[in-house]
């Protein structure tokens, strides 16, 4: 093997390692949007970290990316100056943003500009590196929207769930049968449900790049946003099932699914 040919093998590799780095959660409640992520951040050359990939950097608007993780920080580092032209403090209200609206600081001129910025981040850099998008944003008027933004900026609005990063495809396991059978579901069940997921495909490595403590965001028809720091009681609860069924599921396997009358 020639060094030219050890030397794409070796970036092959490190892009691959670098882009298994996620699994982000998106889903439509009754009473507004969750978004739930890991945390873990893994690289080649030195021990995984685990950070927030999910955030509020503008009131109304949380945003999670997956890709490479410089990608998306350059992304956060552009939304900012591009939608804020109010430093907003940390109020509490039913959104800001109007669906339809003569001013340009409507939902869709802001999902374009998003988009916008998807493209810009993206130009140039390696496929494995780009970035897509789960985004919640409250409105002051109507529901709560999800949207998913594609790595060519092209968003898609109207979904009741999506999962984005390389442990999408596991998590889907756990949010079809949900949705397809749960009667009324909340911005609590599906986020006790995606924390879950989360743990279990990380807790059994099914995905390498997925790991750490779910971090989670609520962003609700009416009313404040709140995350996983607010709600310690939802956290707990959920670290606590979680513990309890991942155990369980080690010593029964397939059993663990049976009640104890069989």
């Amino acid at each position: 093997m020639t060094g030219e040919n050890r030397q794409i093998q070796l970036g092959q590799l490190l892009t691959k390692k670098q882009h298994r780095m996620t699994c982000i959660i998106g889903g439509k409640c009754k009473d507004g949007v969750v978004l739930i992520s890991d945390r873990k951040i893994t690289y080649v050359d030195k021990p995984s970290e685990f950070r927030n990939k999910l955030h509020r950097d503008y009131y109304p608007i949380v945003t999670g990316g997956a890709g490479g993780s410089k990608v998306y920080e350059n992304f956060r580092h552009k939304l900012l100056p591009q939608l804020q032209s109010v430093q907003w403090k940390e109020i509490q209200v039913s959104g800001i943003i109007p669906m339809y609206s003569s001013n340009e600081n409507n939902f869709f001129n802001y999902q374009n500009r998003i988009s916008q910025i998807v493209v810009e981040v993206n130009t140039g850099e390696p496929d494995e590196y780009k970035t897509e998008l789960l985004t919640a944003i409250q409105l002051s008027s109507g529901d709560a929207i999800l949207t998913y933004i594609t790595k060519d900026g092209y968003p898609t609005n109207g979904q009741l769930y999506r999962s984005i990063g390389t442990g999408a495809q596991f998590s889907y396991v756990f949010l079809k049968p949900f949705y397809d059978n749960e009667k009324e579901i909340t911005m609590f069940k599906l986020a006790r449900l995606g924390y879950f997921a989360i743990r279990f495909i990380g807790d059994f490595n099914i995905d390498d790049g997925v790991g750490g403590k779910p971090q989670f965001w609520c962003v609700p028809n009416t009313g404040g946003l709140f995350n996983d720091e607010d709600r310690q009681n939802w956290v707990e609860q959920f670290e606590r099932e979680s513990d309890t069924i991942i155990k369980n599921y080690k010593l029964r396997n397939i059993d663990a699914f049976l009640t104890p009358d069989g």
